[in-house]
């Protein structure tokens, strides 16, 4: 099958739901949808019916173009439902394969797991279902200075997740050794020999 997702730009009237806000901004929404080999319609899933605008935690919603979440990477997890990275929402998702609902919200304004070991990671790419709960990622970290309280830093993680407790435990870091930080794009893959 084929798995595709895309950006879902709205106009929408934002002015009874944030003060300033545009009664004719062009929202950026999501749509996933899976086909079969002959493109037939297999699932459908929408933003609009799961997201609202101010679940977003840093972007101007007074804008008249808000992009709201900025899916970047889409991945299969082990047990066959979708995991999502939306960038500009700090946030992985859950979404159940079959029935469109979402089963958790790691990160960002609605994260549902209580930290170990970390900081909250920022406008991240890359989600990878590793199998035994892990995942890894990539952590733009663009507003990790005011976590770390140094300065701005991307790293690889690789998180441990209990979704019965929702407790999500970082177990692995690389970041380079001269604190590189990437304000946008990227991303960290594990390589067959583990590396």
């Amino acid at each position: 099958n084929y798995l595709l997702f895309a950006y879902d730009d709205q106009v929408v009237d934002l002015s009874s739901i944030i003060i300033g806000g545009s009664s004719n901004a062009v929202v950026e929404g999501l749509v996933i949808q899976e086909l079969d080999q002959n493109h037939n319609l297999l699932f459908e899933w929408r933003s609009w019916d799961h997201f609202s605008v101010t679940d977003n935690t840093y972007l101007n919603l007074t804008s008249d173009d808000i992009n709201f979440i900025h899916c970047n990477a889409i991945d299969i997890d082990v047990d066959n439902h979708l995991l999502i990275s939306s960038r500009h929402l700090d946030e992985i998702t859950k979404i159940n394969r079959y029935t469109g609902d979402i089963i958790w919200r790691w990160g960002g304004s609605q994260n549902q797991f209580e930290v170990i070991n970390d900081y909250p990671f920022t406008y991240q790419h890359s989600i990878r279902a590793l199998g035994d709960n892990k995942y890894l990622l990539y952590d733009n970290g663009n507003y990790s200075q005011q976590y770390n309280g140094i300065a701005n830093i991307s790293r690889a993680l690789i998180y441990e997740l209990d979704t019965t407790n929702f407790i999500a435990t970082k177990v692995w870091e690389y970041s380079h050794p001269d604190e590189f930080f990437a304000p946008s794009t990227g991303c960290v893959q594990m390589l067959p020999n583990n590396n």
